[in-house]
C-alpha cells in the first residue's frame, strides 16, 4: 500500500519474498524512486490509477534492486481511507509459469529444427503431427499428411512380405523398433533411413500411439557403399582422425588401427596390434569394467559412451584415456565390431588439477578477505592506542618498554592477516623500492628467536634494491625459515644467502621461462631430511602439509607473493642432504630509503580531517590520535554521510583540509565511490585512503582512483601522521 505521495505504508512478507528484499526495506521506498518502476510500466500505471481512479493490471519482467529478477503480474486499485487517496498493489509471482511457456516454445523451435523426421501418431496410425525435418525427408508438407494414415506419409518398401509383421510384432512385444527401412519419397523416389518407432502409452499402459523417429540414411550409405568398394577410403577415415581408432569385432579382436592409434600405443605397426585382445591394452584394474561394456554391446546392442581407463603402452608405461565407442552395422540389427577411438587426456587432466588448485585458492580467497578486513580493524585500534601510550611525555622508562613489546607483537600479528591477504582475489603487492639485506637478517632472527637452530647469513656487497612489498616479502622470508628450522628439530644452522643474479639475454634460463633481467636472490637452505621425491610436486598446493597440526598454506603464499613480485622460485631437495630453496625479486634502479624504525616519532600538525570508517572503536581511536597531533576531527560512519559532512562544512565556511576514507563499508557505500561523488562536489578535495583490504587494487594504486595517497590498515602513529603531513605539506 503507497501514499498518494509514493511512500510504501504497509507490506505484507509476501511481497517481501516476491521482490527479495526485507519488508522494512519496503517500507523505506518511495515508488516514484524505484528504478524497477521508472524503467517499466509500473510507474505511469501507478500514476494513471491515482488519477483516474480506474484499476488496472500489467505484466513486468525486470529485477528487483534486490539482484532477483522475476516476473510479475501486478494489479494496481486506488482506495480512499478517511478521505485519502491510496494505491494498493497485488503481485503475482508468474515467473515459474513463464519460464515453462518459454521452455515450452524451445521445445517446439527445437522440434522443428531437427534435421531428422518426427511423427506422432494415434493408436489407429493416423498422423497427428509432422515436423520441418519429415518434410524435408518425405516431400510432403504437414497440412497434406495430418490426418491421414502414417502408411500414406511415409509409403514404406517391403523387400519381404513379412517385413512389415515382423516390424509389428517387435514393438508389440519390447514397445521399440530400430533399424534401418525403406520408404519412399513423394516423388516415389526411395528412401533409406534410420527409423525408431516408439509405442506412446497412457498411465494405465494401455497403447494410444506411436512416435517414429526417421534420419536419412542417404549420405551415410553412399559413404559406406564407397568405404566398402575402396579399402583406401577406409584408411583416410582412420588416419584424418585426431583421436587414436581402434576397430575390434564382437568378441573384442582388434581387426584395424590407425596410425595414430600404433603411435599412441609404443607399438612399430598395425600388425603388431592385428588380432590382438583389445582388453589386453586397458590396466588389470581396468579389464573387468571394458569386458562388461563390451558384452554389454554385443548383448544389448548399445554404444558405451565416452568412458574413462587407463591405457597400457608396449613399453608397460600408462596414460589416462577417453575411449568412445560406436557400434558398426552390416544390416539391420546386425552388429559387425565396434569402432574403439582413444584420446589421451594426460595434458587436459593436469590443466584440470591446475585449475581445481585455482579453485582453492579462490575459496579461501572469499573468507580470508573478508576475515583479515576485520581482524586488521580490530589490529588498527590496537596499534594506534599504543602508538598514542608509547608517545607519552609522561611514561616511565619501564612502561615505554612495555607498551613498545606490546607494540611490536601487535605489528607481528599482522603477519596473519598479511598471509590470509595473499589469497584474496584483488590488486597487486604495495610495492617501494626496499633494502632486502636488512628485511632478511631481521626477519630470520626473529623468526628464529627461542628456536635450537642459529642463522648463518652471507649478504653480498652492494646489494640491489629490489621492488618489493615489505610485509609480504618478510612473510616469504619468514615461512622459508620456520619450514628450514622445523626440518631440523634437533637444532643446526640455516644458512641464508642474498646476493645480486642477472639473467643475461639468449642463455640458458636459470627458471624456466625467466626474464632477462636484473634480480636479487634470496636462497635459504637447511640440513634437515629433505623432501620425498612423491611430495616435491605437491609442496605449494594449497593444503598440503606432511606435518601434523598445520595448514598447508605457508608454502602456498610463498609461491603467491612472489608471482604477484613478477619473481620466481626454485626448490632443489634431495633425502637426507636438506632442501634449498631460492627466490628471484626484480631489482629497481630507484634507491631505497631508511627502513623503517620500530619506534618511529609522530609528525604533528594543524588543520581539519574528515575520517570515514565503519568501525566505531576505529573512529574512536583516530579521533584521539588526530587530537594529539594537533588535528581538528570528525567522523563518518559511511560514503554517504561523508560526503553530507563535507559539503556541510564548506557550507559552513570551515572545509576539511583531509579525508581519511575506509575502502570497504559493509552494506553502504564505500571509499572508492564516496571519493568518485566528491570530486564531481570539489575536484581539489584531498584525501587518503585506509582499508585492512592491502591488497586491493585502490590501495597498490590510489593515485588512478583519486586519491592522493594509501596508509594500510593496521597502521601506526608515525606512519598515520607521516601520510598526513606529506599531502598537507604538498610533498612529493
Amino acid at each position: 500500500m503507497y501514499s498518494s505521495d509514493g511512500q510504501c505504508v504497509q507490506v505484507n512478507q509476501a511481497m517481501a519474498d516476491v521482490v527479495g528484499v526485507s519488508v522494512e526495506q519496503l517500507l523505506s521506498e518511495n515508488f516514484r524512486e524505484i528504478p524497477t518502476w521508472q524503467e517499466s510500466a509500473l510507474l505511469p500505471t501507478a500514476e494513471q490509477v491515482l488519477q483516474s481512479g480506474v484499476a488496472q493490471r500489467t505484466d513486468i519482467d525486470a529485477r528487483m534492486s534486490s539482484g532477483k529478477e522475476v516476473w510479475l503480474e501486478c494489479a494496481f486499485a486506488r482506495l480512499e481511507f478517511q478521505g485519502e487517496p491510496y494505491l494498493q498493489v497485488v503481485a503475482t509471482d508468474m515467473t515459474e509459469r513463464k519460464q515453462a511457456e518459454t521452455q515450452l516454445r524451445h521445445n517446439a523451435t527445437l522440434l522443428e529444427v531437427l534435421n531428422d523426421a518426427v511423427i506422432s501418431t494415434d493408436s489407429n496410425l493416423t498422423i497427428m503431427s509432422w515436423n520441418k525435418g519429415a518434410e524435408r525427408i518425405y516431400g510432403w508438407p504437414a497440412e497434406k499428411v495430418i490426418g491421414k494414415s502414417a502408411w500414406e506419409g511415409v509409403s514404406p518398401i517391403y523387400e519381404l512380405p513379412e517385413e512389415r509383421a515382423q516390424i509389428a510384432d517387435t514393438l508389440r512385444r519390447e514397445g521399440v523398433f530400430e533399424g534401418e527401412l525403406r520408404h519412399r519419397h513423394r516423388d516415389g523416389t526411395p528412401i533409406e533411413v534410420w527409423g525408431s518407432i516408439s509405442i506412446i502409452r497412457n498411465k494405465n499402459g494401455e497403447s494410444i500411439g506411436t512416435v517414429m523417429v526417421s534420419h536419412d540414411l542417404t549420405e551415410l550409405l553412399r559413404e559406406r557403399e564407397a568405404r566398402a568398394a575402396s579399402e583406401a577410403g577406409i584408411n583416410a577415415i582412420l588416419e584424418a582422425s585426431p583421436d587414436a581408432i581402434i576397430i575390434v569385432d564382437m568378441a573384442g579382436r582388434i581387426q584395424r588401427s590407425s596410425a595414430r592409434a600404433v603411435k599412441l600405443l609404443g607399438y612399430t605397426s598395425e600388425a603388431d596390434l592385428r588380432g590382438k585382445d583389445g582388453l589386453s591394452l586397458l590396466s588389470p584394474d581396468d579389464q573387468d569394467a571394458g569386458a562388461a561394456a563390451l558384452a554389454s554391446a554385443a548383448t544389448n546392442k548399445t554404444e558405451g559412451g565416452v568412458s574413462r581407463y587407463t591405457v597400457c603402452r608396449a613399453d608397460g608405461s600408462r596414460f589416462e584415456a577417453e575411449v568412445n565407442t560406436a557400434l558398426m552395422h552390416s544390416g539391420p540389427g546386425q552388429l559387425q565390431g565396434i569402432i574403439v577411438t582413444v584420446r589421451d587426456v594426460t595434458e587436459r587432466l593436469r590443466q584440470e588439477q591446475e585449475r581445481a588448485r585455482l579453485d582453492k585458492l579462490e575459496s579461501l580467497g572469499v573468507l580470508a578477505g573478508g576475515v583479515a578486513h576485520d581482524f586488521n580493524n580490530i589490529l588498527t585500534s590496537m596499534i594506534t592506542n599504543l602508538s598514542i601510550a608509547l608517545d607519552e611525555e609522561c611514561s616511565t622508562e619501564d612502561s615505554r618498554v612495555s607498551v613498545a613489546d606490546a607494540l611490536d607483537a601487535a605489528r607481528r600479528a599482522t603477519g596473519l592477516t598479511s598471509q590470509l591477504l595473499t589469497f584474496s582475489e584483488g590488486g597487486a603487492p604495495i610495492k617501494e623500492a626496499c633494502t632486502v639485506g636488512d628485511l632478511v637478517t631481521q626477519t630470520a632472527r626473529f623468526a628464529l628467536s627461542g628456536s635450537r637452530c642459529r642463522a648463518a647469513l652471507d649478504l653480498a656487497d652492494r646489494l640491489w634494491a629490489a621492488d618489493m612489498d615489505r610485509g609480504q616479502i618478510s612473510q616469504v622470508v619468514e615461512n622459508l625459515v620456520i619450514n628450514a628450522d622445523q626440518s631440523m628439530p634437533d637444532g643446526g644452522v640455516v644458512h641464508i644467502d642474498v646476493g645480486n643474479h642477472e639473467e643475461m639475454q639468449g642463455g640458458p634460463p636459470t627458471v624456466p621461462d625467466m626474464e632477462p633481467g636484473r634480480y636479487v636472490r634470496i636462497t635459504i637452505a637447511d640440513g634437515g631430511a629433505g623432501i620425498e621425491p612423491r611430495h616435491l610436486d605437491k609442496i605449494f598446493d594449497p593444503f598440503f602439509t606432511t606435518k601434523q597440526n598445520r595448514s598447508g598454506l605457508g608454502l602456498t603464499s610463498v609461491a603467491s607473493i612472489v608471482r604477484r613480485h613478477d619473481g620466481y622460485f626454485t626448490v632443489d631437495s634431495q633425502q637426507g642432504h636438506g632442501t634449498t630453496v631460492s627466490i628471484y625479486l626484480p631489482a629497481t634502479e630507484t634507491p631505497a630509503p631508511p627502513a623503517p624504525s620500530p619506534i618511529q616519532r609522530a609528525q604533528r600538525g594543524t588543520g581539519r580531517i574528515l575520517v570515514m570508517d565503519d568501525d566505531p572503536k576505529v573512529l574512536a581511536s583516530s579521533k584521539r590520535l588526530l587530537k594529539r597531533l594537533g588535528y581538528r576531527s570528525a567522523t563518518a560512519a559511511d560514503g554517504e554521510a561523508c560526503i553530507e559532512a563535507y559539503t556541510q562544512a564548506q557550507a559552513d565556511g570551515d572545509p576539511f583540509d583531509l579525508l581519511i576514507m575506509d575502502l570497504t563499508i559493509p552494506g553502504g557505500m564505500g571509499g572508492r565511490d564516496a571519493i568518485a561523488e566528491l570530486l564531481k562536489i570539489d575536484p581539489d578535495v584531498r584525501a587518503l585512503v585506509s582499508s585492512g583490504y592491502s591488497n586491493d587494487p585502490v590501495m597498490s594504486n590510489p593515485a588512478d582512483y583519486g586519491f592522493l595517497g594509501a596508509v594500510p590498515k593496521p597502521y601506526s602513529t608515525g606512519e598515520m601522521s607521516r601520510a598526513i603531513a606529506r599531502i598537507l605539506n604538498n610533498e612529493e
